[in-house]
């Protein structure tokens, strides 16, 4: 069985991994969802990139799809997680890398949420601890 992984990040460069990507967009700013067409940079940030190398390399069987949020230095804006999320769970997505998370705490409370209204329609969100070790809200997210 293959099992649509959607990585929600600062997008992926294809041309780097070993086949296609099913599908790639990104949310705008007025939080719709558009075909990315951008092509990453061989030295921008390439986390989205990095994140879609893992999983290839260890669930090979799995079909990849990138989400792009996040600009060429990983930055983004919380709003955009909601329509990334809701695009998944409309197309039949069950399992959601989402590297990332916010250090403002003012956001937890909507974030919590959010994750929690997802999680109970059945996507599987898998959060990564924040690398520099300062508490981020969406990793941290029971």
């Amino acid at each position: 069985m293959q099992n649509k992984v959607v990585i929600i990040d600062n997008g992926i460069d294809d041309g780097l991994l070993c086949k296609d990507l099913e599908t790639a967009i990104f949310i705008n700013n007025s939080g719709k969802v558009r075909k990315d067409r951008v092509k990453r940079k061989d030295k921008a940030f390439q986390h989205g990139t990095i994140c879609a190398l893992i999983l290839e390399k260890h669930c090979p069987n799995c079909i990849l799809s990138s989400i792009r949020i996040l600009d060429e230095e990983g930055k983004g804006a919380v709003d955009k997680i909601e329509p990334a999320l809701e695009w998944c769970y409309q197309n039949n997505v069950k399992i959601v890398n989402l590297s990332l998370g916010t250090t403002h705490f003012g956001e937890y409370s909507k974030l919590n949420k959010l994750i929690n209204k997802y999680v109970y329609r059945g996507l599987i969100i898998v959060a990564a601890v924040s690398n520099t070790g300062f508490f981020t809200v969406v990793d941290s997210l029971n």
